[in-house]
């Protein structure tokens, strides 16, 4: 555990001063080349490019990297319709039905139209089920959010308007207590993959993104 503490500690002081050429755009507005759908060598009409944001506008399915990632730091900013509801999904893979009974999942919500904003363990920026949203860092639906996720080896840690929200350790007392008080407790090993695709979620309703960019650790 202090090894993998000093290590991402480590992290978090180099990543600071990177060069941008460290990063890797995953979507830059101008095409998803980078991306595919769930389960299929394809993509959808459902996800559109408007105004150089990444727009699930229709029926599109889960939309996930083509690359799977280990460790990384991922940033990216989202936009929720009115009563909208969508995810992001870590380390995700593809033998299970949906990709968030797999990966793990940071909320997307519009906490003051959605009835699941009223619960802190499926409210925006909450890590789905599992660790609630304690701090008021969100935006409401047509404004923009920003998110940070820190992945290194179990240690994950999310960020949404530069609060931290969330730092978890899969394999910990309190991981195993919280899957096992979730509704992801009867999937096998759900979450523990050490690598896996990144996933924007199709939940229905219309979601923006941008200036989505990766950096391998």
């Amino acid at each position: 555990m202090l090894k993998t503490t000093l290590l991402l500690s480590f992290i978090l002081m180099s990543e600071i001063s990177a060069a941008q050429s460290n990063w890797l755009n995953l979507f830059d507005g101008s095409n998803i080349d980078q991306w595919r759908t769930y389960q299929c060598n394809c993509t959808t009409d459902g996800w559109v490019i408007v105004n150089n944001e990444l727009v699930r506008k229709g029926p599109a399915r889960d939309l996930i990297t083509k690359e799977k990632f280990k460790n990384f730091i991922l940033e990216l900013e989202w936009n929720i319709s009115k009563g909208g509801n969508s995810g992001i999904i870590l380390r995700a893979n593809e033998t299970e039905q949906y990709s968030f009974m797999s990966g793990i999942e940071m909320q997307i919500l519009d906490d003051l139209n959605h009835p699941d904003g009223v619960n802190t363990l499926t409210s925006a920026g909450s890590i789905y089920g599992l660790y609630p949203n304690l701090i008021n860092a969100t935006k409401p639906f047509g404004e923009w959010n920003k998110v940070r996720i820190i992945a290194f080896e179990n240690s994950i840690k999310f960020f949404l308007n530069s609060q931290l929200i969330n730092s978890i350790s899969i394999g910990s007392k309190r991981w195993n207590k919280a899957v096992n008080n979730s509704k992801f407790q009867s999937l096998k090993n759900y979450g523990s993959s050490p690598q896996g695709h990144v996933v924007l979620q199709d939940h229905g309703n219309e979601v923006s993104f941008r200036k989505i960019k990766i950096r391998k650790l």
